[in-house]
């Protein structure tokens, strides 16, 4: 049986082969990624800590179990994707559907960001596999009527309503991309 291989790029931007070579190494960067801060917070060491109040407004237990549990399950649902799980899209950096757990979007935005550290490919895949209702139903919240995206809109909400910034997929990412 011969196999035929979609020739259509799943990244605008990026041909076909670029595109497969990229998403491939940024579910492996984010899957490392994922599996590092799992560890970090299981040694709960000062630098872990000190990123952790930057991105959740605490450090406590509670919150400290719901993060990890939610970084175990964005790690296994990556874990288990292939390249027929994301499609491209043209009109955005990538989104998916909360409830629709088997499938990510990913736009021309995507191929020019860096393959780690903050705003990165590993760093959108984990943002994304975040919202997922099985992984997290976290959102891109509002915060004082602005989406709280990027670095300052995220530390902001953090320090003004832990519980939001929680919720917030920019939040979940950052913290996982401090220990890349």
């Amino acid at each position: 049986k011969k196999v035929v291989r979609n020739m259509f790029p799943r990244v605008k931007g990026m041909s076909a082969d670029a595109a497969d070579a990229a998403i491939t190494k940024a579910q492996k960067n984010a899957v490392a990624a994922l599996d590092k801060r799992i560890k970090d917070l299981d040694k709960w060491d000062a630098d872990t800590q000190k990123s952790f109040k930057k991105w959740f407004g605490n450090t406590d237990q509670a919150t400290r179990d719901k993060m990890r549990a939610r970084m175990v399950k964005a790690r296994d649902r990556l874990k288990g994707f292939t390249l027929d799980n994301y499609a491209s899209d043209d009109d955005s950096y990538a989104y998916v559907y909360a409830t629709k757990d088997d499938k990510m979007y990913l736009g021309s935005e995507f191929a020019t960001a860096p393959d780690t550290g903050r705003d990165s490919k590993a760093g959108t895949l984990i943002h994304e596999a975040s919202h997922y209702n099985s992984v997290g139903g976290t959102d891109d919240v509002k915060h004082n009527g602005r989406t709280a995206y990027g670095e300052r809109g995220a530390a902001k909400v953090a320090k003004d309503d832990p519980a939001k910034s929680q919720r917030n997929a920019d939040n979940f990412e950052y913290f996982v991309e401090d220990g890349m």
